[in-house]
């Protein structure tokens, strides 16, 4: 659980970088992109609060508590991969911290499935 809440806060801390580094409020295109930003900075901090109640579930035993709050931040970390569907293509960077997070939670799940 400690990886994939490392790897969300990671993933939120270049995301808000990001967010925070453009800065041309006449360019339409910086526009969308730091509003992309901004909406998967919004989407991360729900990522990072799921996470936590699933570490909180975990650590009372509750499978069913952890497997949902899991899913609550996948769903949430897939929407905000989502917003780069279009050009242009977050840096590398983050989009590999997507997968590695999705990996995690994966794991996760498995491992509640099995107890």
């Amino acid at each position: 659980m400690n990886i994939a809440q490392n790897q969300a806060w990671s993933t939120h801390n270049k995301i808000l970088a990001l967010h925070e580094k453009i800065d041309s409020p006449r360019n339409p295109n910086l526009i969308k992109q730091k509003q992309r930003y901004y909406r998967c900075h919004v989407k991360f901090s729900d990522v990072r609060r799921r996470l936590t109640e699933a570490k909180m579930g975990m650590q009372k035993g509750n499978s069913t508590s952890v497997r949902f709050y899991i899913s609550m931040a996948v769903n949430q970390a897939g929407s905000c991969e989502a917003e780069f569907g279009n050009p242009p293509r977050p840096p590398l960077a983050i989009a590999k911290n997507f997968g590695r997070l999705g990996d995690v939670c994966s794991i996760i799940m498995a491992i509640c499935d099995k107890v």
